[in-house]
C-alpha cells in the first residue's frame, strides 16, 4: 500500500507538471473545496491528500520521502489494510 499510495501521488503530481490542463483536471475533480464537499462530493476528503502545491517542489518531496521511510515499517507491523485505513482517516481528519 505505502508504494502504491507514493507513485500514485507522484504520478499525479508528474502529470500535473507536463500538463497545465491535466493539472487543473486533477485540482478541480480531487482538491478540497467546502461548496462542493457540502454538495456531498465527499471523496474529496481523502483525495485532496494526493494533491500537492504545483509550485512548490519541496512539499511532496518531503512528504513522499516521509511515506517512503516511515510508511513500509508501519505497514509492515500493522498490516496493509490497516495501513491503508488509517491513511485515509489521517487524510480525511486533515481534511477537517
Amino acid at each position: 500500500m505505502t508504494m502504491g499510495i507514493l507513485v500514485v501521488t507522484v504520478g499525479i503530481h508528474v502529470l500535473g507538471m507536463v500538463s497545465a490542463p491535466l493539472q487543473d483536471w486533477f485540482f478541480e475533480s480531487f482538491a478540497l473545496y467546502n461548496p462542493l464537499l457540502a454538495a456531498g462530493e465527499l471523496w474529496r476528503t481523502v483525495t485532496s491528500a494526493l494533491l500537492h502545491s504545483p509550485g512548490n517542489l519541496l512539499h511532496i518531496l518531503f512528504n513522499m520521502y516521509l511515506l517512503y521511510a516511515l510508511g513500509p515499517e508501519l505497514e509492515r507491523r500493522v498490516g496493509s489494510l490497516p495501513f491503508l485505513l488509517f491513511y485515509t482517516a489521517a487524510a480525511a481528519a486533515g481534511s477537517a
